[in-house]
């Protein structure tokens, strides 16, 4: 099947939604064509959060530590990250997408995937990424 053709229903009832699952769903809402009902799927109600790809686990995963540390080791001075945060990813488990931010304005939708980082003790943060830099909501 073209995933074009896809409906939301699908994307979201599979067990690993891939990197262009969550381009089309940030494409359809951004265009306006998702509806009532579609947006209701996407909830913490339902099955979120949903599992990502290993492949975008990792691109997340090394995009996040590059974001912290440099390439021989050494903590940034812009380091956006916390104790907390910092703590996470040093026992890194995986990332998971769990809602859709609208980051528009009264006139303007514009929706951006929030991830939740997750550590092999349950613990975590939930991110967006604004303009490039990374934005810790939880």
């Amino acid at each position: 099947m073209s995933v074009r053709k896809k409906n939301l229903k699908e994307i979201l009832t599979t067990d690993i939604i891939t990197e262009l699952d969550v381009k089309l769903l940030l494409k359809r809402a951004n265009n306006g064509t998702l509806t009532d009902e579609e947006r209701n799927l996407f909830s913490y109600s339902n099955k979120a959060p949903y599992a990502l790809s290993a492949e975008q686990v990792e691109k997340g995963r090394v995009w996040l530590m590059d974001q912290w540390k440099t390439p021989r080791g050494i903590e940034r001075k812009n380091n956006p990250f916390g104790y907390r945060e910092e703590d996470t990813l040093s026992k890194f488990s995986t990332i998971e997408l769990i809602d859709l931010y609208d980051a528009g304005n009264i006139n303007y939708h514009y929706f951006m995937p929030v991830y939740r980082v997750r550590d092999v003790e349950d613990g975590g943060f939930d991110y967006y990424v604004k303009a490039g830099k990374i934005e810790i909501i939880g």
